[in-house]
């Protein structure tokens, strides 16, 4: 593995950072498809089921090492694996279980909890154009604790080096102080219908989320040179839904082309979310969608126990054929805990949850499924390979 391990101060560091940021809770073809009348209530589960899905564990090895707050891990089309280090502002790359020397790129990043590199994803076209979009806060040189902006950006890579940047979502809200609650979001992802989706958390002011004239607390959708589509729900606008609080993770369903977000709660009720077109997730009116409503409801809700913390982060949903008890199965970390839990999804437009569990593997920020059908899941200094 290349890279020098993370010292054990620099690792409790770490720890605190994001753990600040997360233990509290912060932290289709064409369009995604309307809301259908009569969904099933988003499931809160109780208790983590017993049944074949839990029997099966994975074996977990480290894949890389000598990271910094590992995330947004994506795979390209000849097998490497692009990931961000949160706090350094750093794009990695690895391949074969050997990481490359050098960042890709390094960005200058808000330092605090809830800032920095926070999102990546890869063009679906990126064989033939290698374009990579990146999420970051930008520090203010002379402050770096202090906040400029957050920004979407593109870069071209080649040969493990990044050039013509292009600045696609620029001055995006941001908490300028990027401390406890700073709730920068940055989740980034294409959908089936070949656009850009963008997640911008509430930035600390609850309000925000429910304000029709600022992109905080909202999820947005653009082409992917920044521009706003025609059929974007809010004509003009790149918000595509609203009402919500800090979401982290984003995966489409391999089959349905169904768009997944996972949300943090206030002090419980974390979620998953299914995106639809004009959408209303409630925060901060409401933490849970019950009955009758104007807001949407979650496809899954942890509830408000005392174990219902999970501070969520990466998502995804398996398809492979190495734990084929796991098709169709939607996987999230939780950075509170370290667990790899799974929700088994149900409904005519898989919109709500009948099972879950967990795998007894560690979990903490980035969650995808590599070319080989193993699962590759971060901690704070590592990846490892989920596999049998």
């Amino acid at each position: 593995m290349s890279s020098r391990p993370v010292s054990a101060s620099r690792r409790i560091l770490l720890v605190v950072l994001l753990g600040a940021m997360l233990m509290g809770g912060c932290l289709p073809t064409g369009a995604v498809s309307a809301p259908t009348a009569g969904s099933k209530p988003a499931a809160t589960l109780s208790a983590e089921r017993s049944s074949e899905r839990n029997r099966r564990d994975a074996r977990a090895e480290v894949y890389l090492s000598g990271l910094q707050l590992p995330s947004a891990l994506a795979f390209a089309p000849d097998g490497r694996l692009f990931l961000v280090e949160v706090n350094a502002g750093r794009v990695r790359v690895g391949k074969d279980g050997i990481l490359q020397p050098q960042p890709v790129a390094t960005f200058p990043v808000q330092q605090g909890s809830e800032s920095g590199l926070l999102g990546l994803t890869l063009d679906p076209n990126f064989g033939a154009n290698r374009h990579v979009y990146v999420y970051y806060s930008e520090a203010d040189p002379a402050r770096p604790s202090h906040g400029l902006r957050n920004r979407v950006v593109r870069f071209v890579e080649r040969d493990g080096g990044a050039s013509d940047f292009t600045p696609i979502l620029d001055d995006l809200p941001i908490n300028e102080g990027g401390g406890m609650d700073a709730h920068q979001g940055g989740a980034l992802g294409f959908g089936p219908d070949g656009k850009l989706y963008v997640t911008i958390g509430d930035t600390g002011r609850p309000e925000l989320a429910q304000d029709p004239t600022s992109l905080a607390g909202k999820v947005l959708r653009v082409n992917p040179d920044g521009s706003v589509p025609l059929d974007n729900p809010f004509p003009g606008s790149p918000v595509y839904a609203l009402g919500v609080r800090n979401l982290w993770g984003f995966a489409v369903h391999p089959k349905t082309g169904g768009v997944y977000l996972s949300e943090n709660g206030n002090k419980a009720h974390d979620k998953v979310l299914l995106l639809r077109p004009g959408a209303n997730y409630g925060w901060p009116v409401v933490e849970t969608v019950e009955g009758h409503s104007p807001f949407t409801s979650a496809v899954w809700d942890s509830g408000d126990s005392a174990d219902s913390r999970n501070g969520m982060t990466g998502l995804m949903i398996y398809d492979g054929s190495m734990f084929p008890e796991h098709q169709g199965t939607l996987f999230f970390c939780a950075f509170r805990t370290g667990k790899l839990k799974w929700l088994a999804l149900a409904g005519a437009g898989l919109e709500y949850a009948d099972d879950q569990g967990r795998l007894d593997t560690e979990c903490r920020l980035g969650l995808t499924q590599g070319p080989d059908g193993a699962m590759y899941a971060s901690t704070i200094d590592k990846v490892l390979r989920l596999a049998r």
